[in-house]
């Protein structure tokens, strides 16, 4: 059987690294959207990534959706979904913070600081 040609939106299968660099950019963004460090981050960091690779071994409908996809955006809503998830078992005032976009697994929307320039 001839090899399947790879699709160009195709990238490869997510190395380790890239887990773990994807849950980091996930955690420093909810980070910034609370104003304060997530408790035992490296840790959470660590879970996050084994949990994903632990969904993409047993899942193969995941492991496609994820791996089709040209960038991590569905990476990272699944892993906000995770995190969320874990943040509310453990956690409790600190998920109730989240916005509930976050808990769906989407970014955040920026919070407007106000600053002293803005004032009349």
């Amino acid at each position: 059987m001839p090899a399947r040609p790879k699709s160009k939106n195709r990238r490869p299968e997510h190395p380790s690294l890239l887990l773990e660099v994807t849950a980091d950019a996930v955690i420093e963004e909810l980070e910034a959207w609370l104003g304060s460090r997530l408790p035992q981050r490296i840790e959470w960091i660590t879970r996050l990534a084994k949990h994903a690779r632990a969904v993409m071994t047993a899942n193969a409908n995941f492991r496609r959706r994820i791996n089709t996809s040209p960038d991590v955006e569905p990476l990272a809503v699944y892993l906000r979904h995770w995190l969320a998830a874990g943040l509310c078992r453990e956690h409790p005032t600190l998920f109730s913070r989240l916005p509930y976009r976050y808990v769906v697994g989407k970014p955040p929307r920026t919070r407007k600081r106000i600053s002293s320039t803005d004032c009349c």
